[in-house]
């Protein structure tokens, strides 16, 4: 009797080196119509810009095409702009006092490295930043599960974030 094991492993597809992944586009800008005038002639004027090649597989030439509208849609549309949920107020008067406070310690340890106070009048600052903007943080987690939630509620939905 023979026994054998073997052991199947999906390899993931590996990038060439030099080669990045495409990312995505701003596609907010072509609602407007005069934008989407001005990238219809970008295009237009790429593409006829670009030659095929003779003795070249589709494969290539369909990359070749790919490469040139990406581009061309990179460079005229580019990256979309993140936006992040605030967890806090920037002109909150509280935590402006508790950063003015740690820069101020923080300059006066570099003044005088030696002395046990003003390092413990840094570290005394940095804890309680941190403190007040972990329970900030925690705060606004809170009210954002209440607020999905209640979106998760009206709309009869398991899942939101489908």
């Amino acid at each position: 009797m023979v026994r054998s094991k073997v052991a199947f492993r999906i390899r993931q597809k590996h990038n060439r080196q030099g080669t990045s992944k495409p990312t995505k586009l701003n596609t907010a800008k072509l609602s407007t119509i005069s934008h989407r005038g001005i990238f219809y002639q970008e295009m237009d004027s790429a593409l006829a810009q670009w030659e095929e090649k003779e003795n070249s597989t589709p494969d290539e030439e369909w990359a070749a095409l790919q490469q040139v509208v990406y581009n061309t849609a990179k460079t005229y549309i580019g990256k979309p702009n993140r936006t992040y949920q605030d967890w806090f107020d920037p002109s909150n008067q509280e935590l402006q006092t508790l950063m003015s406070r740690r820069d101020q310690a923080h300059q006066r340890v570099l003044q005088n490295r030696s002395t046990r106070s003003t390092t413990a009048t840094y570290k005394d600052a940095c804890r309680l930043l941190h403190k007040r903007t972990r329970a900030l943080k925690s705060d606004w987690y809170e009210r954002k599960a209440v607020e999905l939630q209640s979106v998760a509620d009206k709309t009869g939905r398991a899942s939101t974030m489908d």
